[in-house]
């Protein structure tokens, strides 16, 4: 899983992973890319390009080898990629599609260019970020071992909810004529206009 990346050094991955009541959870760790930009606007321009099982034992944004041809990798960092049992049907449509997985980064004015907010399966939880317009969300494709635990906890968790029409209220509407006493008189959600006069 790491011989495409270039000279990880010293970096180890170790996965880690915790099971609850309604959710699931394992650790992951991210691999962004930066390049040269060609805008007048920014020097560089970042990518989240790789997700890989584990917690890297690595500052963020710790360089993975030199740089080539204007194009250098990071570790960018780890987190948990949560599941969650009432999001399954966007699991669910996400397996059925491209397959991703979804980084938040959230720009930095400090040393660091990002810090890793978020990684999710869940593409409603993407596009939330993306509305803001203030993070970085980038799709990376999810290895198949990932795919399959997924997958399982779709199959486990997921219920189909059936398609229910909504109905509108069925209200009789009785037209208001001349010297006929009102509909809400009769009723009594409203006091009628006579009672009205003997309460003066």
């Amino acid at each position: 899983m790491l011989s495409n990346l270039p000279e990880m050094g010293q970096i180890f991955f170790e996965t880690g992973k915790t099971f609850v009541d309604k959710e699931i959870g394992r650790q992951v760790s991210v691999i962004a890319e930066r390049r040269a930009a060609v805008s007048r606007w920014a020097d560089h321009v970042w990518r989240a390009v790789a997700i890989l099982d584990g917690q890297a034992a690595a500052a963020p944004f710790t360089q993975l080898g030199e740089e080539r041809d204007g194009v250098a990798r990071f570790f960018a960092g780890a987190t948990q990629l949560l599941l969650h049992r009432k999001e399954t049907e966007a699991y669910r449509m996400n397996l059925a599609g491209d397959r991703v997985l979804y980084v938040i980064m959230r720009p930095e004015e400090g040393e660091l260019p990002f810090t890793l907010h978020d990684v999710t399966a869940s593409p409603h939880d993407a596009q939330d970020h993306l509305d803001s317009g203030d993070e970085l969300v980038e799709a990376v494709p999810m290895s198949e071992e990932i795919a399959s635990w997924i997958e399982a906890f779709c199959d486990f968790h997921h219920v189909e909810t059936p398609f229910k029409k909504r109905r509108r209220d069925e209200v009789d509407i009785e037209e208001l004529k001349f010297s006929k006493e009102p509909i809400y008189a009769r009723t009594g959600r409203f006091p009628s206009p006579e009672s009205s006069k003997g309460d003066g």
